[in-house]
Protein backbone atom coordinates (compact mmCIF):
# COMPACT_ATOMS: atom_id res chain seq x y z
CA UNK A 1 0.00 0.00 0.00
CA UNK A 2 1.04 3.64 -0.54
CA UNK A 3 0.20 6.79 0.61
CA UNK A 4 1.60 8.56 -2.06
CA UNK A 5 0.17 11.92 -2.88
CA UNK A 6 -0.74 11.96 -6.77
CA UNK A 7 -2.33 15.23 -8.50
CA UNK A 8 -3.64 15.01 -12.11
CA UNK A 9 -3.54 18.70 -13.82
CA UNK A 10 -6.83 18.40 -16.12
CA UNK A 11 -8.78 16.57 -14.28
CA UNK A 12 -11.76 18.02 -15.46
CA UNK A 13 -11.21 16.10 -18.54
CA UNK A 14 -14.71 13.82 -19.13
CA UNK A 15 -12.72 11.22 -20.87
CA UNK A 16 -9.60 11.12 -18.59
CA UNK A 17 -10.60 12.02 -15.36
CA UNK A 18 -13.27 9.57 -14.58
CA UNK A 19 -11.53 7.06 -16.65
CA UNK A 20 -8.27 7.75 -14.09
CA UNK A 21 -10.31 7.51 -10.95
CA UNK A 22 -11.86 4.41 -11.36
CA UNK A 23 -7.94 2.62 -12.38
CA UNK A 24 -6.68 4.04 -9.51
CA UNK A 25 -9.63 2.59 -7.42
CA UNK A 26 -9.05 -0.67 -8.85
CA UNK A 27 -5.65 -1.12 -8.29
CA UNK A 28 -4.99 -2.79 -5.28
CA UNK A 29 -1.67 -1.01 -4.87
CA UNK A 30 -3.07 2.69 -4.87
CA UNK A 31 -6.59 2.24 -3.11
CA UNK A 32 -4.74 4.19 0.09
CA UNK A 33 -3.05 7.28 -1.86
CA UNK A 34 -4.45 10.72 -2.32
CA UNK A 35 -5.54 12.18 -5.49
CA UNK A 36 -6.08 15.47 -5.77
CA UNK A 37 -7.87 16.87 -9.06
CA UNK A 38 -7.10 20.23 -10.74
CA UNK A 39 -8.68 22.09 -13.18
CA UNK A 40 -9.53 25.53 -14.63
CA UNK A 41 -12.98 24.65 -15.34
CA UNK A 42 -14.60 24.35 -11.83
CA UNK A 43 -17.90 23.03 -13.00
CA UNK A 44 -16.33 20.00 -14.97
CA UNK A 45 -13.71 19.67 -12.12
CA UNK A 46 -16.71 19.32 -9.84
CA UNK A 47 -18.68 17.07 -11.93
CA UNK A 48 -15.78 14.46 -12.62
CA UNK A 49 -14.96 14.95 -8.34
CA UNK A 50 -18.87 14.23 -7.58
CA UNK A 51 -18.42 11.04 -10.01
CA UNK A 52 -15.53 9.94 -7.78
CA UNK A 53 -17.15 9.85 -4.34
CA UNK A 54 -19.60 7.63 -6.35
CA UNK A 55 -16.87 5.44 -7.60
CA UNK A 56 -15.52 5.46 -4.41
CA UNK A 57 -18.84 4.11 -2.79
CA UNK A 58 -19.83 1.70 -5.43
CA UNK A 59 -16.56 -0.15 -5.38
CA UNK A 60 -15.98 0.72 -1.66
CA UNK A 61 -12.69 2.48 -2.62
CA UNK A 62 -10.31 3.79 0.49
CA UNK A 63 -8.76 6.14 -1.95
CA UNK A 64 -8.86 9.94 -0.92
CA UNK A 65 -10.06 12.18 -3.34
CA UNK A 66 -10.47 16.08 -3.13
CA UNK A 67 -10.76 18.98 -5.55
CA UNK A 68 -8.41 22.23 -6.26
CA UNK A 69 -8.64 24.99 -8.75
CA UNK A 70 -5.36 25.86 -7.07
CA UNK A 71 -2.65 24.48 -9.22
CA UNK A 72 -0.04 24.84 -6.57
CA UNK A 73 -2.16 23.96 -4.00
CA UNK A 74 -2.78 20.69 -5.99
CA UNK A 75 1.16 20.16 -6.74
CA UNK A 76 2.74 20.95 -3.32
CA UNK A 77 4.21 17.96 -2.32
CA UNK A 78 2.92 15.65 -4.97
CA UNK A 79 4.71 12.43 -5.65
CA UNK A 80 3.23 11.67 -8.99
CA UNK A 81 1.84 14.76 -11.22
CA UNK A 82 -0.84 13.54 -14.33
CA UNK A 83 -0.90 16.05 -16.96
CA UNK A 84 -4.01 16.00 -19.29
CA UNK A 85 -4.22 19.30 -20.76
CA UNK A 86 -4.99 20.77 -23.92
CA UNK A 87 -5.05 24.36 -24.05
CA UNK A 88 -7.85 26.52 -25.98
CA UNK A 89 -9.79 23.18 -25.49
CA UNK A 90 -11.66 21.91 -28.92
CA UNK A 91 -11.97 25.46 -30.30
CA UNK A 92 -8.51 26.39 -30.19
CA UNK A 93 -7.76 22.76 -31.99
CA UNK A 94 -10.20 23.98 -34.53
CA UNK A 95 -7.81 26.21 -36.13
CA UNK A 96 -5.51 23.83 -36.35
CA UNK A 97 -7.55 21.52 -38.72
CA UNK A 98 -9.28 24.17 -40.91
CA UNK A 99 -6.53 26.63 -41.51
CA UNK A 100 -4.56 24.02 -42.64
CA UNK A 101 -7.84 23.04 -44.59
CA UNK A 102 -7.70 26.30 -46.28
CA UNK A 103 -4.49 25.34 -48.39
CA UNK A 104 -5.12 21.71 -49.24
CA UNK A 105 -3.59 19.86 -45.87
CA UNK A 106 -5.67 17.34 -44.96
CA UNK A 107 -5.05 15.95 -41.45
CA UNK A 108 -6.77 12.88 -39.93
CA UNK A 109 -6.04 13.82 -35.78
CA UNK A 110 -3.89 16.64 -36.53
CA UNK A 111 -2.40 16.84 -32.58
CA UNK A 112 1.15 15.38 -33.23
CA UNK A 113 3.07 16.53 -36.49
CA UNK A 114 1.61 18.32 -39.54
CA UNK A 115 0.29 22.24 -38.99
CA UNK A 116 -1.78 21.00 -36.43
CA UNK A 117 0.50 19.77 -34.35
CA UNK A 118 3.17 22.37 -34.76
CA UNK A 119 0.19 24.79 -33.83
CA UNK A 120 -0.93 22.75 -30.68
CA UNK A 121 2.90 22.51 -29.59
CA UNK A 122 2.86 26.51 -29.64
CA UNK A 123 0.36 27.03 -27.64
CA UNK A 124 1.10 24.61 -25.29
CA UNK A 125 4.52 24.72 -24.90
CA UNK A 126 4.31 27.52 -22.29
CA UNK A 127 1.13 26.22 -20.01
CA UNK A 128 4.10 23.07 -20.06
CA UNK A 129 7.21 24.48 -19.10
CA UNK A 130 5.86 27.22 -16.28
CA UNK A 131 3.87 23.94 -14.91
CA UNK A 132 7.31 21.86 -14.78
CA UNK A 133 8.94 25.33 -13.33
CA UNK A 134 6.43 25.55 -10.57
CA UNK A 135 6.96 21.93 -9.76
CA UNK A 136 11.06 21.85 -9.24
CA UNK A 137 9.99 24.69 -6.72
CA UNK A 138 7.24 22.77 -4.95
CA UNK A 139 7.38 19.26 -5.52
CA UNK A 140 11.10 18.86 -6.89
CA UNK A 141 11.36 15.10 -6.33
CA UNK A 142 7.71 14.15 -8.00
CA UNK A 143 7.68 12.53 -11.62
CA UNK A 144 5.87 14.52 -14.13
CA UNK A 145 3.89 11.62 -16.28
CA UNK A 146 2.41 13.57 -19.65
CA UNK A 147 -0.58 12.21 -21.11
CA UNK A 148 -1.09 15.35 -23.39
CA UNK A 149 -0.56 16.09 -26.61
CA UNK A 150 1.95 16.61 -28.93
CA UNK A 151 3.62 13.43 -26.56
CA UNK A 152 7.04 14.16 -27.81
CA UNK A 153 7.74 17.67 -27.90
CA UNK A 154 5.72 18.85 -24.21
CA UNK A 155 7.82 15.89 -22.53
CA UNK A 156 10.91 17.55 -24.05
CA UNK A 157 9.30 21.03 -23.23
CA UNK A 158 9.14 19.53 -19.07
CA UNK A 159 12.40 18.14 -19.46
CA UNK A 160 13.87 21.06 -20.89
CA UNK A 161 12.78 23.73 -18.96
CA UNK A 162 13.26 21.95 -15.44
CA UNK A 163 15.28 19.49 -13.40
CA UNK A 164 12.09 17.71 -12.83
CA UNK A 165 12.08 13.98 -13.82
CA UNK A 166 9.03 13.57 -17.04
CA UNK A 167 8.02 10.66 -18.40
CA UNK A 168 5.10 10.42 -21.63
CA UNK A 169 2.34 7.48 -21.44
CA UNK A 170 0.50 6.81 -24.49
CA UNK A 171 -1.90 3.69 -25.20
CA UNK A 172 -1.44 3.18 -28.73
CA UNK A 173 0.32 0.07 -28.52
CA UNK A 174 -2.45 -1.39 -26.10
CA UNK A 175 -4.51 -0.03 -29.29
CA UNK A 176 -2.49 -1.65 -31.69
CA UNK A 177 -2.86 -5.01 -29.45
CA UNK A 178 -6.09 -4.82 -29.86
CA UNK A 179 -6.48 -4.54 -33.23
CA UNK A 180 -4.19 -7.62 -33.92
CA UNK A 181 -6.45 -9.46 -31.98
CA UNK A 182 -9.76 -8.37 -34.26
CA UNK A 183 -8.28 -8.61 -37.68
CA UNK A 184 -6.42 -11.68 -37.03
CA UNK A 185 -9.33 -13.14 -34.79
CA UNK A 186 -7.30 -13.71 -31.77
CA UNK A 187 -8.39 -14.62 -28.01
CA UNK A 188 -8.98 -11.96 -25.55
CA UNK A 189 -6.63 -13.23 -23.63
CA UNK A 190 -3.64 -13.26 -26.42
CA UNK A 191 -0.72 -12.01 -24.94
CA UNK A 192 1.77 -9.85 -26.61
CA UNK A 193 5.16 -9.06 -26.11
CA UNK A 194 7.30 -6.34 -27.89
CA UNK A 195 10.42 -4.70 -28.57
CA UNK A 196 9.39 -0.79 -30.03
CA UNK A 197 11.41 2.03 -30.94
CA UNK A 198 10.67 5.11 -32.25
CA UNK A 199 8.97 8.64 -31.40
CA UNK A 200 5.88 8.69 -30.25
CA UNK A 201 2.73 7.95 -32.80
CA UNK A 202 5.73 6.72 -34.81
CA UNK A 203 7.03 4.00 -33.18
CA UNK A 204 7.59 0.50 -34.39
CA UNK A 205 7.44 -2.50 -33.36
CA UNK A 206 10.59 -4.40 -34.25
CA UNK A 207 10.25 -7.25 -32.16
CA UNK A 208 6.77 -9.09 -31.31
CA UNK A 209 5.99 -12.36 -29.64
CA UNK A 210 2.37 -13.66 -29.55
CA UNK A 211 1.47 -16.11 -27.14
CA UNK A 212 5.13 -17.48 -27.27
CA UNK A 213 5.10 -17.55 -31.05
CA UNK A 214 7.38 -15.39 -33.14
CA UNK A 215 4.60 -12.76 -33.80
CA UNK A 216 5.50 -11.63 -37.68
CA UNK A 217 5.87 -15.14 -39.14
CA UNK A 218 1.96 -15.50 -37.56
CA UNK A 219 1.15 -11.98 -39.23
CA UNK A 220 2.54 -13.35 -42.45
CA UNK A 221 0.63 -17.05 -42.71
CA UNK A 222 -2.56 -15.17 -41.78
CA UNK A 223 -2.18 -12.07 -44.06
CA UNK A 224 -3.65 -13.96 -47.40
CA UNK A 225 -6.94 -14.71 -45.65
CA UNK A 226 -7.65 -11.71 -45.09
CA UNK A 227 -10.38 -9.18 -46.46
CA UNK A 228 -9.08 -7.22 -48.95
CA UNK A 229 -10.62 -4.05 -46.91
CA UNK A 230 -8.40 -5.56 -44.26
CA UNK A 231 -5.02 -6.10 -46.50
CA UNK A 232 -5.23 -2.55 -47.46
CA UNK A 233 -4.96 -0.40 -44.13
CA UNK A 234 -1.78 1.24 -43.73
CA UNK A 235 -0.56 -0.57 -40.84
CA UNK A 236 -0.41 -3.72 -42.93
CA UNK A 237 0.93 -2.02 -46.61
CA UNK A 238 3.69 -0.84 -44.13
CA UNK A 239 4.35 -3.98 -42.81
CA UNK A 240 4.45 -5.74 -45.77
CA UNK A 241 7.50 -2.95 -47.02
CA UNK A 242 9.56 -3.14 -44.01
CA UNK A 243 8.53 -6.11 -42.18
CA UNK A 244 8.46 -4.68 -38.92
CA UNK A 245 4.69 -3.14 -37.65
CA UNK A 246 3.93 0.37 -36.40
CA UNK A 247 2.63 0.64 -33.06
CA UNK A 248 0.28 3.51 -33.31
CA UNK A 249 -3.13 4.04 -35.75
CA UNK A 250 -3.02 4.24 -38.61
CA UNK A 251 -4.51 8.06 -38.40
CA UNK A 252 -1.36 9.16 -36.57
CA UNK A 253 1.32 6.92 -38.53
CA UNK A 254 -0.29 8.76 -41.60
CA UNK A 255 0.44 11.93 -40.58
CA UNK A 256 4.64 11.48 -40.55
CA UNK A 257 4.72 10.29 -44.15
CA UNK A 258 4.22 12.91 -46.98
CA UNK A 259 2.76 10.30 -49.66
CA UNK A 260 -0.57 9.01 -47.96
CA UNK A 261 -2.95 11.63 -47.04
CA UNK A 262 -3.15 13.12 -50.58
CA UNK A 263 -5.57 13.93 -52.93
CA UNK A 264 -4.87 10.34 -55.04
CA UNK A 265 -5.68 8.56 -51.86
CA UNK A 266 -9.26 10.28 -51.37
CA UNK A 267 -6.78 11.74 -48.26
CA UNK A 268 -6.49 8.11 -46.80
CA UNK A 269 -9.63 7.17 -47.69
CA UNK A 270 -7.99 4.00 -50.02
CA UNK A 271 -6.24 3.18 -46.64
CA UNK A 272 -9.55 2.81 -44.30
CA UNK A 273 -8.65 5.95 -42.70
CA UNK A 274 -11.08 8.55 -41.90
CA UNK A 275 -10.43 12.46 -41.33
CA UNK A 276 -11.72 13.42 -37.37
CA UNK A 277 -13.59 16.30 -37.67
CA UNK A 278 -14.36 18.80 -34.41
CA UNK A 279 -17.39 17.83 -34.28
CA UNK A 280 -16.14 13.76 -33.95
CA UNK A 281 -14.15 14.90 -31.01
CA UNK A 282 -17.03 17.10 -29.61
CA UNK A 283 -19.47 14.08 -29.81
CA UNK A 284 -16.55 11.80 -27.99
CA UNK A 285 -16.70 14.92 -25.00
CA UNK A 286 -20.09 14.90 -24.81
CA UNK A 287 -21.21 11.49 -25.56
CA UNK A 288 -18.22 9.57 -24.67
CA UNK A 289 -15.69 6.93 -26.20
CA UNK A 290 -17.38 4.20 -27.75
CA UNK A 291 -15.44 1.33 -25.88
CA UNK A 292 -16.18 2.91 -22.56
CA UNK A 293 -19.21 3.01 -20.57
CA UNK A 294 -18.32 5.84 -18.15
CA UNK A 295 -16.48 8.61 -20.35
CA UNK A 296 -18.72 11.84 -21.80
CA UNK A 297 -20.29 14.31 -20.19
CA UNK A 298 -23.83 13.09 -20.41
CA UNK A 299 -22.62 9.83 -19.19
CA UNK A 300 -21.12 11.18 -15.91
CA UNK A 301 -23.92 13.47 -15.29
CA UNK A 302 -26.02 10.89 -15.87
CA UNK A 303 -24.62 8.80 -13.07
CA UNK A 304 -23.93 11.39 -10.53
CA UNK A 305 -27.71 12.15 -10.88
CA UNK A 306 -29.15 8.69 -10.67
CA UNK A 307 -26.51 7.76 -7.98
CA UNK A 308 -24.43 5.09 -9.10
CA UNK A 309 -25.66 2.93 -11.27
CA UNK A 310 -22.82 1.91 -13.47
CA UNK A 311 -20.23 -0.61 -13.95
CA UNK A 312 -16.87 0.64 -13.79
CA UNK A 313 -13.89 -1.26 -15.20
CA UNK A 314 -10.29 -0.42 -15.65
CA UNK A 315 -8.90 0.64 -18.69
CA UNK A 316 -5.78 -0.36 -20.76
CA UNK A 317 -3.74 2.51 -19.64
CA UNK A 318 -0.71 1.36 -17.69
CA UNK A 319 -0.83 4.71 -15.66
CA UNK A 320 -1.68 3.23 -12.68
CA UNK A 321 0.32 0.14 -13.39
CA UNK A 322 3.45 1.97 -13.50
CA UNK A 323 2.76 3.85 -10.31
CA UNK A 324 2.16 0.62 -8.28
CA UNK A 325 5.20 -0.76 -9.47
CA UNK A 326 7.60 2.47 -8.53
CA UNK A 327 5.74 2.82 -5.16
CA UNK A 328 5.96 -1.22 -4.31
CA UNK A 329 8.81 -2.60 -6.47
CA UNK A 330 6.24 -4.95 -8.75
CA UNK A 331 7.91 -4.99 -11.87
CA UNK A 332 7.21 -5.04 -15.16
CA UNK A 333 7.62 -3.32 -18.86
CA UNK A 334 6.08 -0.59 -20.25
CA UNK A 335 5.91 1.55 -23.44
CA UNK A 336 7.21 4.63 -22.14
CA UNK A 337 8.37 8.33 -23.91
CA UNK A 338 11.72 9.44 -21.99
CA UNK A 339 14.92 11.37 -22.90
CA UNK A 340 16.93 8.86 -25.31
CA UNK A 341 20.10 7.98 -22.52
CA UNK A 342 21.37 5.69 -25.61
CA UNK A 343 18.50 3.22 -25.95
CA UNK A 344 18.11 4.04 -29.36
CA UNK A 345 21.51 4.80 -31.12
CA UNK A 346 21.75 7.23 -33.91
CA UNK A 347 19.58 9.42 -32.25
CA UNK A 348 20.53 12.69 -30.40
CA UNK A 349 20.82 12.30 -26.51
CA UNK A 350 17.62 14.15 -24.62
CA UNK A 351 15.33 13.78 -27.33
CA UNK A 352 12.28 12.39 -26.13
CA UNK A 353 12.12 8.51 -27.99
CA UNK A 354 9.65 5.82 -27.30
CA UNK A 355 10.82 2.26 -26.53
CA UNK A 356 9.79 -0.39 -23.82
CA UNK A 357 11.69 0.55 -20.29
CA UNK A 358 11.65 -1.92 -17.54
CA UNK A 359 10.28 -0.28 -14.25
CA UNK A 360 10.65 -1.02 -10.67
CA UNK A 361 10.44 0.08 -7.20
CA UNK A 362 11.71 3.91 -8.04
CA UNK A 363 13.54 3.03 -11.07
CA UNK A 364 12.87 3.59 -14.98
CA UNK A 365 15.34 1.75 -16.96
CA UNK A 366 15.05 1.87 -20.64
CA UNK A 367 15.50 -0.77 -22.87
CA UNK A 368 18.48 -0.63 -25.89
CA UNK A 369 17.29 -1.15 -29.36
CA UNK A 370 20.49 0.07 -31.10
CA UNK A 371 19.78 1.54 -34.49
CA UNK A 372 16.58 1.58 -36.24
CA UNK A 373 15.89 0.07 -39.60
CA UNK A 374 18.00 1.92 -42.49
CA UNK A 375 14.14 2.31 -43.62
CA UNK A 376 12.29 3.98 -41.19
CA UNK A 377 15.89 5.60 -39.15
CA UNK A 378 15.35 8.74 -41.60
CA UNK A 379 12.00 9.33 -41.15
CA UNK A 380 12.44 9.21 -37.68
CA UNK A 381 15.23 11.51 -37.56
CA UNK A 382 13.56 14.36 -39.74
CA UNK A 383 10.51 14.57 -37.08
CA UNK A 384 13.30 13.90 -34.12
CA UNK A 385 14.94 17.50 -35.33
CA UNK A 386 11.92 18.97 -36.86
CA UNK A 387 10.00 18.92 -33.25
CA UNK A 388 13.78 20.69 -31.38
CA UNK A 389 12.83 23.11 -33.85
CA UNK A 390 9.09 23.60 -32.90
CA UNK A 391 10.13 23.33 -28.84
CA UNK A 392 12.57 25.71 -29.48
CA UNK A 393 10.32 28.32 -31.47
CA UNK A 394 8.12 27.94 -28.62
CA UNK A 395 10.35 28.10 -26.10
CA UNK A 396 12.01 31.81 -28.21
CA UNK A 397 8.19 33.30 -29.75
CA UNK A 398 10.59 32.91 -32.57
CA UNK A 399 8.59 33.21 -35.77
CA UNK A 400 11.29 32.30 -38.34
CA UNK A 401 12.29 29.14 -36.26
CA UNK A 402 8.22 28.01 -36.29
CA UNK A 403 8.33 28.81 -40.51
CA UNK A 404 11.59 26.60 -40.76
CA UNK A 405 9.39 23.56 -38.43
CA UNK A 406 6.49 23.87 -40.64
CA UNK A 407 8.29 23.52 -44.54
CA UNK A 408 10.16 20.72 -43.17
CA UNK A 409 6.77 18.98 -42.52
CA UNK A 410 6.17 16.10 -44.95
CA UNK A 411 2.57 17.60 -45.17
CA UNK A 412 3.42 20.94 -46.05
CA UNK A 413 4.13 20.95 -49.63
CA UNK A 414 3.67 24.21 -50.96
CA UNK A 415 6.24 26.79 -49.84
CA UNK A 416 4.76 29.83 -51.36
CA UNK A 417 1.70 29.77 -48.75
CA UNK A 418 3.72 28.22 -45.74
CA UNK A 419 4.53 31.58 -43.90
CA UNK A 420 0.45 32.90 -44.75
CA UNK A 421 -0.64 30.20 -43.23
CA UNK A 422 1.74 30.10 -40.49
CA UNK A 423 0.50 33.87 -39.89
CA UNK A 424 -2.67 32.70 -39.69
CA UNK A 425 -2.49 29.59 -37.22
CA UNK A 426 -0.89 32.33 -34.91
CA UNK A 427 -3.34 35.17 -35.08
CA UNK A 428 -6.56 32.47 -34.71
CA UNK A 429 -4.16 31.05 -31.35
CA UNK A 430 -2.78 34.64 -30.47
CA UNK A 431 -4.15 34.61 -26.53
CA UNK A 432 -2.68 31.46 -26.14
CA UNK A 433 0.43 32.52 -27.02
CA UNK A 434 2.60 35.61 -25.28
CA UNK A 435 5.48 34.39 -26.58
CA UNK A 436 5.03 35.32 -30.00
CA UNK A 437 3.09 38.63 -29.28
Amino acid sequence: MTHAKITIIGAGSYLWGPQFLVDFMLTPELTDAQLVLHDIDPDALDLVYRFGQLAKETLNSSLTVTQTLNRDDAIRDADYVILTISTGGLEAMRHDLEIPAGYGIMQPVGDTVGPGGISRTLRNVPVVADLARAMQRLCPDALLINYSNPMTTLTRTACRTSTVKCIGLCHELQGTYAVLRKTFDLPQETAFESITGGINHFTWILKLIIDGEEGFALIRSRLPRLPEAARKSLKLRLFNIHGILPAAGDRHIAEFLRNVITPASQHGAEFGIKLTSIADREKWRTDGWPSNNITGMNQITKVVKEGGDFAPRKSHETLTQIIAALETGKSGVFNINMPNAGQIDGLPRDVVVETMARIARGRITPVPVGNLPPSIAGIVNQHVHNQELTVEAALAGDRRLALQALVNDPLVTDLTTAAKMLEELLEANRSHLPQFF
